[in-house]
Protein backbone atom coordinates (compact mmCIF):
# COMPACT_ATOMS: atom_id res chain seq x y z
CA UNK A 1 0.00 0.00 0.00
CA UNK A 2 2.70 2.56 0.57
CA UNK A 3 3.74 2.06 -3.26
CA UNK A 4 0.37 3.77 -4.27
CA UNK A 5 0.44 6.06 -1.50
CA UNK A 6 -1.19 4.26 1.64
CA UNK A 7 -4.60 5.72 2.96
CA UNK A 8 -5.65 8.78 4.88
CA UNK A 9 -8.37 6.84 6.59
CA UNK A 10 -10.02 3.60 7.05
CA UNK A 11 -13.53 2.67 8.08
CA UNK A 12 -15.08 -0.66 8.84
CA UNK A 13 -18.16 -1.92 7.97
CA UNK A 14 -20.09 -4.39 9.61
CA UNK A 15 -23.92 -5.55 9.37
CA UNK A 16 -25.66 -9.01 9.16
CA UNK A 17 -29.10 -7.89 8.18
CA UNK A 18 -30.93 -6.73 5.27
CA UNK A 19 -31.59 -3.75 6.42
CA UNK A 20 -27.98 -3.31 7.31
CA UNK A 21 -26.95 -4.00 3.54
CA UNK A 22 -29.35 -1.03 2.75
CA UNK A 23 -28.38 1.43 5.53
CA UNK A 24 -28.00 5.26 4.90
CA UNK A 25 -24.64 4.91 6.51
CA UNK A 26 -23.12 2.51 4.62
CA UNK A 27 -24.01 3.44 1.59
CA UNK A 28 -22.59 6.70 1.80
CA UNK A 29 -19.44 4.98 2.99
CA UNK A 30 -19.33 2.57 0.01
CA UNK A 31 -19.90 5.89 -2.79
CA UNK A 32 -17.22 7.86 -0.63
CA UNK A 33 -14.51 4.83 -0.98
CA UNK A 34 -11.45 4.87 -3.02
CA UNK A 35 -11.31 1.12 -2.21
CA UNK A 36 -12.76 -1.62 -0.49
CA UNK A 37 -11.90 -4.39 1.02
CA UNK A 38 -14.04 -7.33 2.27
CA UNK A 39 -13.37 -9.53 5.00
CA UNK A 40 -14.18 -13.17 5.49
CA UNK A 41 -16.77 -15.28 6.10
CA UNK A 42 -19.46 -16.99 4.86
CA UNK A 43 -19.75 -16.70 0.83
CA UNK A 44 -23.60 -17.88 1.03
CA UNK A 45 -24.59 -14.72 3.72
CA UNK A 46 -22.61 -12.15 1.21
CA UNK A 47 -25.06 -13.42 -1.58
CA UNK A 48 -27.72 -13.59 1.01
CA UNK A 49 -27.30 -9.85 2.23
CA UNK A 50 -25.90 -8.85 -1.09
CA UNK A 51 -27.37 -10.13 -4.51
CA UNK A 52 -30.87 -8.11 -4.54
CA UNK A 53 -29.61 -5.18 -1.92
CA UNK A 54 -28.75 -1.68 -2.45
CA UNK A 55 -24.99 -2.79 -0.82
CA UNK A 56 -25.06 -5.08 -3.76
CA UNK A 57 -25.48 -2.42 -6.34
CA UNK A 58 -22.87 0.04 -4.47
CA UNK A 59 -20.52 -2.44 -4.91
CA UNK A 60 -21.00 -2.58 -8.67
CA UNK A 61 -21.13 0.83 -8.99
CA UNK A 62 -17.83 0.77 -7.30
CA UNK A 63 -15.73 -1.65 -9.64
CA UNK A 64 -17.62 -0.10 -12.71
CA UNK A 65 -16.32 3.37 -11.64
CA UNK A 66 -12.69 2.25 -12.18
CA UNK A 67 -11.56 1.35 -8.12
CA UNK A 68 -10.28 -1.03 -6.56
CA UNK A 69 -11.90 -3.70 -4.84
CA UNK A 70 -10.57 -7.19 -2.74
CA UNK A 71 -10.78 -9.54 -0.18
CA UNK A 72 -9.79 -12.34 1.54
CA UNK A 73 -10.90 -16.06 1.65
CA UNK A 74 -15.21 -15.55 1.16
CA UNK A 75 -14.58 -12.05 0.61
CA UNK A 76 -12.30 -12.85 -2.14
CA UNK A 77 -14.47 -15.80 -3.76
CA UNK A 78 -17.36 -13.12 -3.36
CA UNK A 79 -16.05 -10.77 -6.02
Amino acid sequence: YREIGGWASVTSLRFDTAAGAAAPAVLTALARAEAVFMAGGDQARYLELWRDAPVGAALRAHVAAGRPIGGTSAGLAIL
